[in-house]
């Protein structure tokens, strides 16, 4: 049986076959078995009386039989049925000549119809039937005749010719209520069978849609949570940017209407109250400009100008400009000399943003007396890609595994800033992981426990440049004169 679907009557068919050639199997031991034993003591017999030629008849049946036995299941099922059918066939007909019409011949003839009923359809017993009845009227006929001579003796029988006509009538009427009683019964079993097998494929059917509609129900489920999940987590994100907005801008637009009023009470201080003033203007114009780029989903790199930037130097007058910073807390900045060019393409806006963020991370979290290193390097991916790696290490204890696995998300302040005492949003990092990652490159954190360092790595994708790639385009080789 192939591994293919089956349809209700291939599987019935194939249920029917299995049961005949079951039965099938067992006709040809039991013949092998029975017929060994009844031609031993027939046999025995022969050596007294002599052999007939049923005896020999029998002895080649019973080979034939005996070999199909053993080796059954390499024979084909019709060779067999067909060879058992034969060869009952042949021994009612040995029988009948042998010994009359009532004696066992007539029983091997309905054991012969009755099989053919069991090994094939119905419509072959119809054959089978008739063949009997060909061979009984032919017999009958050349005996009556006195063409051919059997060895029947009307004493042993007690019967006269009239009555041994008569049980051959009863003979074949018989073998004809058990074809039509059998072929009933198989009819019915077929029946019964096929309607168990609609029920089954119907029930089959059902559990398949029941199934599905499980799954279906359990996926609109699980969509259901997931949605309730993210509407929470959107609805927290809300919370919270509300919470860190209006807690970081609350202090410079206090400090603003403070010193406005101290600048309207005390006009004679009015260079130190602007300058103040300019400060928190500054602080909260970059507290705005952090929340409008927060607020972006993606930044869209087409829609910029794209320029060559030299990335060691945007980051060496990036620390200058933190200079006043690293001196007040006594940061000792080291930034390793580098004369190869390592050059992107960006928007500058962005590249200095997403470095200031960083740097300005960096700055706010070492320790007074705290140490920052800035090295650089170029590599080439497998695939013969130029990068550029930059890593900012700077004093500072490692960060918790929360920390560490939420230190990118929007608005998230770790324990070091409670520890510090720094003020943010929490949207330096997640800006420039979100502007990095558009131009193709990736930032990551790593902490040395042994150097009591936290270093931030970022990579970029690596641009030629474009003095070089005009001055190959330029380049043309003159004719030979």
């Amino acid at each position: 049986m192939n591994s293919k679907q089956l349809n209700p009557s291939d599987k019935q068919t194939t249920v029917i076959d299995h049961v005949r050639t079951r039965i099938l199997h067992q006709v040809l031991l039991l013949s092998a078995f029975f017929g060994v034993v009844s031609f031993s003591l027939d046999a025995m017999l022969a050596f007294r009386v002599g052999w007939k030629i049923e005896n020999y008849g029998f002895a080649l049946v019973l080979i034939i039989i005996t070999l199909l036995a053993l080796f059954r299941h390499r024979v084909p099922y019709t060779l067999k049925a067909l060879t058992v059918l034969t060869a009952i066939y042949t021994v009612g007909l040995l029988n009948l000549t042998g010994w009359g019409l009532v004696g066992s011949g007539a029983i091997w003839f309905m054991m012969f119809i009755l099989l053919t009923v069991i090994f094939f359809r119905l419509r072959y017993s119809l054959f089978a039937y008739g063949l009997v009845t060909a061979t009984i009227g032919i017999i009958t006929t050349l005996f009556y005749f006195d063409v051919i001579m059997l060895n029947v003796d009307y004493e042993l029988y007690h019967t006269s010719i009239v009555s041994w006509l008569f049980r051959i009538v009863i003979i074949l009427v018989i073998s004809a209520i058990l074809i039509m009683s059998i072929g009933r019964l198989i009819m019915a079993l077929h029946n019964q069978v096929h309607i168990l097998q609609e029920t089954t494929t119907s029930l089959e059917h059902r559990t398949t849609e029941l199934t599905r509609e499980i799954q279906k129900r359990e996926q609109a489920e699980a969509s259901l949570a997931d949605a309730i999940s993210q509407l929470k987590a959107l609805d927290a994100l809300k919370d919270q940017f509300i919470e860190s907005a209006s807690h970081e801008l609350r202090t410079p637009i206090a400090n603003l209407q403070l010193y406005t009023q101290l600048l309207n009470l005390k006009p004679d201080k009015a260079s130190q109250y602007i300058e103040t003033l300019t400060a928190e203007t500054d602080r909260l114009r970059h507290i705005i400009e952090q929340l409008i780029y927060a607020s972006g989903d993606s930044f869209d790199v087409q829609l910029t100008t794209m320029v060559e930037i030299d990335i060691y130097q945007m980051t060496r007058a990036l620390f200058e400009a933190q200079q006043e910073r690293l001196t007040e807390k006594q940061i000792s900045l080291n930034v390793s000399n580098q004369e190869t060019n390592f050059l992107t393409l960006a928007a500058t806006e962005h590249m200095e943003r997403l470095l200031h963020n960083v740097i300005d991370n960096a700055v706010k979290y070492t320790p007074d007396d705290g140490q920052i290193t800035v090295t650089m390097q170029k590599y080439q991916t497998p695939q013969k890609e130029e990068r550029i790696q930059l890593s900012i290490a700077n004093t500072s204890a490692c960060l918790s595994e929360q920390d560490e696995r939420n230190l990118f998300e929007r608005f998230y302040r770790g324990e070091a800033s409670l520890t510090y005492g720094v003020a943010g949003a929490g949207l330096g990092l997640s800006i420039s992981k979100q502007l990095i990652e558009q131009y193709g490159g990736s930032i990551k954190v790593d902490c040395d426990e042994s150097q009591n360092m936290i270093s931030f790595t970022l990579d970029f994708v690596a641009v030629r440049p474009f003095k070089e790639i005009l001055a190959e385009t330029q380049t043309t080789v003159l004719p030979s004169t």
